[in-house]
């Protein structure tokens, strides 16, 4: 079919629509709704042909008018590299049988709902060079005076995909050089050493593991913000990370002439989640608590059974400014520094959405500050 008759074709539908509110002011609204979407809009014929068009589009495109894309299939109109290759065009190539547009169209039409899919296109080299484009498109079926249409919505997020790709690269390759440091510190502590070479050989140890388990919080906060993040669910006995908890920050330099207790009501506690998650949650609560806390004072962490769930906290003795309390959870509100403030939000997202549970935190006179978690016994 050449573009004159599929140009033909969309002019048709067009007239169709005309005809149907025998007003041509009846376009006017269609285009004037169209061009309040904030992200790229077009209005597609039962054969995927496109009659309308948002100013937001056509300006991307460098098109003054509708007339420079109608009867237009998606494809085609993105300048797709294999939009040409099929029979009949765009949504006839082998490629187009993995294309996400087309998917979310094609769906959508079968079960009268609408449908999002994610779309890759690679554009043919033209006066811009090669691009290589990534779409949520959603495709909204409806039907007027026995014709079939779909409103086809594309918004562009090509950067967000490319910002995630170079975050899942960055963390790959800081875990391969922390994962290196500590192989070859390993070997070193294999040797014979005078007392203060083994010394700082633990010291450096001691920093890497640390570095390699920030590290992988900050990979794990950026999947869970992602919804990427895999939860590894098993069952494990409670105070015993409680116990890793402690003695992993128990030498830390911010412990340094403090104590941290545990409270353990019931020492056969036994819940069903995901240890890793909940390590750093509890590990952030205590090093929160720890920072907090004046030389010489106690930060007591524990945990509480109740009929169905379990709770685990951490106790110091300063209270919370009202203020700062009211923004506690907030992403990147801190204290301390503008550049910190995810530690408490984490804490929320991680704890929440992906265990299921509820945290909190209770702090005034008298009790100090207390964070807490509860969770299910079963996620």
């Amino acid at each position: 079919m050449e573009f004159n008759e599929l140009e033909l074709a969309a002019r048709q539908g067009r007239e169709e629509l005309l005809e149907m509110f025998d007003s041509i002011s009846f376009l006017d609204y269609i285009q004037k709704i169209l061009d309040k979407l904030p992200y790229f809009g077009a209005i597609l014929t039962d054969r995927n042909q496109i009659i309308f068009a948002n100013i937001e589009l056509l300006a991307s495109l460098g098109a003054n008018n509708i007339e420079a894309i109608l009867g237009m299939k998606p494809g085609e109109m993105l300048n797709c590299k294999y939009a040409a290759n099929g029979r009949d065009g765009c949504g006839t190539s082998r490629n187009c049988s993995v294309c996400g547009a087309l998917e979310a169209i094609t769906e959508s039409r079968l079960t009268d709902k609408q449908v999002t899919k994610e779309c890759r296109i690679c554009t043919e080299p033209g006066a811009n060079g090669f691009k290589a484009l990534t779409f949520k498109v959603t495709g909204t079926p409806f039907e007027w005076m026995e014709k079939n249409f779909t409103i086809l919505t594309l918004i562009d997020i090509s950067s967000e995909k490319r910002k995630c790709n170079i975050e899942r690269a960055f963390y790959h390759d800081l875990l391969n050089k922390t994962g290196s440091i500590q192989g070859f510190l390993k070997l070193l502590k294999e040797n014979e050493y005078d007392k203060e070479a083994n010394e700082l050989i633990d010291v450096i140890n001691s920093i890497n593991l640390d570095l390699t388990e920030e590290i992988k919080a900050q990979r794990d906060l950026v999947n869970a913000e992602n919804n990427e993040l895999k939860l590894n669910i098993t069952s494990f006995e409670v105070s015993s990370i409680i116990d890793v908890v402690r003695i992993q920050l128990a030498d830390h330099r911010l412990a340094r002439n403090k104590t941290i207790k545990v409270n353990c009501e019931d020492q056969e506690i036994y819940i069903e989640s995901d240890v890793i998650i909940l390590k750093r949650i509890l590990t952030n609560m205590l090093k929160n608590a720890i920072e907090a806390s004046n030389s010489s004072e106690t930060i007591v962490i524990g945990c509480t059974k109740f009929d169905n769930s379990v709770r685990f906290w951490v106790k110091n003795n300063t209270v919370i400014p009202e203020p700062v309390q009211l923004q506690i959870f907030q992403r990147y509100f801190s204290s301390k520094s503008g550049t910190r403030g995810i530690g408490t939000y984490s804490m929320k997202l991680l704890g929440e959405v992906y265990l299921k549970g509820n945290v909190n935190f209770d702090s005034k006179k008298d009790l100090g500050t207390i964070f807490y978690i509860d969770l299910p016994l079963k996620l």
